[in-house]
């Protein structure tokens, strides 16, 4: 597929599945990222993994982040594919034992590429709580912008939070074309 500094995204495959259900059940990775908070078992796993890709106009598409060995790191995705308005939502997350190597730059980098060349999306936007610093700036490295801020509008561990609404559009100048 593509790749930027010898990292790519490609498709998932059932080779990936172990790593990917070890990092969904992990709260390191579950937890900021606003989504699934309960197990996942094997066979939950195999299911979704068996969804990926269908239909003639899916409105979900989902990497594998692989590093230069093709290993699985991570998972990125748009999902929310509007093929009318031409936009999407961005998810990412990256294994807890590859952070800080560079993967979740380069992969949003790749999927925004993807998004807006081969797919002829307009605009993908992303919500990411506003205590994930770390994720933010690297939304901004990679060309999104902050786009509204929602008052206390997620509850993390407990605690009612702050969530960020961001957007790149294919036709701004510090994006990525």
């Amino acid at each position: 597929m593509s790749t930027e500094a010898g990292i790519t995204i490609r498709a998932v495959e059932a080779a990936d599945l172990p790593a990917t259900r070890r990092w969904r059940n992990d709260a390191r990775v579950n937890g900021p990222a606003l989504g699934r908070r309960f197990p996942i078992n094997e066979t939950g796993e195999r299911s979704w993994f068996e969804q990926l890709g269908h239909g003639a106009f899916p409105s979900q598409v989902v990497w594998a982040v692989a590093n230069q060995r093709n290993e699985a790191v991570g998972l990125v995705q748009l999902s929310e594919i509007h093929w009318i308005h031409r936009t999407s939502m961005f998810g990412i997350w990256i294994g807890p034992e590859f952070w800080g190597q560079g993967f979740a730059t380069a992969a949003t980098r790749l999927a925004c590429e993807h998004a807006v060349v081969a797919l002829g999306l307009r605009q993908v936007r992303l919500e990411v709580a506003a205590s994930n610093e770390q994720a933010h700036a690297v939304y901004l490295r990679c060309g999104f912008v902050d786009e509204a801020r929602l008052q206390r509008a997620v509850l993390l561990d407990g605690t009612l939070q702050d969530l960020l609404v961001m957007r790149y559009d294919a036709d701004q100048p510090e994006g990525l074309r």
